[in-house]
């Protein structure tokens, strides 16, 4: 008789021929009567084999008697030979593709909340991921804001601007009434008395201008000087009554206008000239009073800047 060579079988006597072992098993030695199943970590892809193959890197063999590996799926990797089990990628970490022998980190601007992700997933706006392997993204804090866009860190707000909270998307522009003059502001800056801020998105005030005053906090519209009165400087508070002898026609005007001849202005805060009534005159600018047309002169229409003597037929008393 004539042994059963390596990689056969001779499970019975009186045989004339062995028979080759089956793919998913091995016969690794002579004289055999049975096949050994291929074990898990290792497969036998072909009839005949004397010795199980390992399962290579990438690829496990997670039962018995298998002929072909299978590579780790996504999700998982199998970092060395002979694998029965794939391991499952961590939190923080990614395995993207099927066959995988080691796990992929987290890229900035990224997280891996779970175990077994194939996938990472973009930072949410609001947020920031500033490293790699990361499971959870960081809130953007007030004063900065991050768009949805993977941010890697917080962008400052800019001058003008302001974030109010954290977790913000997106920056808020300064209302009328306030300015945001530095980078990073959380709260808006209210305009002080004697400055406006009259749009939005301001970094500096505007001082109020000659003719106009800012009397209160927050202002985004200047005050008019009324009529009567006059702001003769810029960063007024408040308005400078007409003084005698002058008046203030219209809003808004930083200097008075002295009363013209013919004229007076007899109190403060006048809006309007008095012409000075028949019988009397002024010729000089500023006055405050009329002088009363003495003997022998008159004045016979109002605002008259000049008394006119009497003709020699004509006489006149003062006044």
């Amino acid at each position: 008789a004539t042994t059963c060579p390596a990689g056969s079988v001779c499970p019975t006597t009186a045989m004339t021929a062995p028979t080759t072992c089956t793919a998913g098993s091995f016969c690794p030695s002579t004289g055999l009567s049975a096949e050994t199943t291929c074990p898990a970590g290792s497969f036998c892809p072909t009839e005949g084999m004397i010795a199980a193959t390992t399962c290579s890197a990438g690829k496990y063999c997670p039962s018995t008697g298998l002929s072909a590996e299978t590579p780790c799926p996504a999700g998982s990797f199998c970092a060395s030979q002979g694998m029965s089990v794939a391991t499952t990628c961590p939190a923080g970490n990614y395995c993207p593709i099927d066959g995988m022998t080691e796990a992929t980190t987290c890229p900035i601007g990224s997280i891996c909340p779970y175990d077994g992700m194939s996938a990472s997933t973009a930072c949410s706006a609001g947020s920031y991921c500033p490293s790699t392997g990361l499971t959870a993204s960081t809130t953007c804090p007030a004063g900065s804001f991050c768009p949805a866009d993977s941010t890697t860190a917080p962008t400052l707000c800019s001058p003008g601007w302001f974030c109010p909270s954290t977790g913000l998307s997106a920056a808020a522009t300064c209302p009328a009434g306030s300015f945001c003059p530095s980078d990073g502001m959380s709260v808006p800056t209210t305009c002080s008395v004697t400055s406006f801020c009259p749009t939005t998105g301001m970094s500096a005030p505007s001082t109020c201008p000659a003719g106009y005053y800012c009397p209160s906090t927050g202002m985004s519209v200047a005050t008019a000087c009324a009529p009567g009165s006059y702001c003769p400087s810029t960063g007024l508070t408040g308005t400078t009554t007409c003084p005698v002898g002058n008046y203030c026609p219209s809003p808004a005007i930083s200097a008075y206008v002295a009363c013209p001849v013919g004229y007076y202005c007899p109190q403060t805060g006048l809006s309007s000239t008095t012409p000075c009534p028949v019988g009397s005159s002024s010729k000089v600018t500023g006055a405050s009073a009329c002088t009363i047309c003495g003997n022998k002169t008159f004045a016979g229409l109002p605002g008259s800047a000049n008394c006119t003597e009497c003709p020699s037929e004509s006489y006149s008393y003062s006044g």
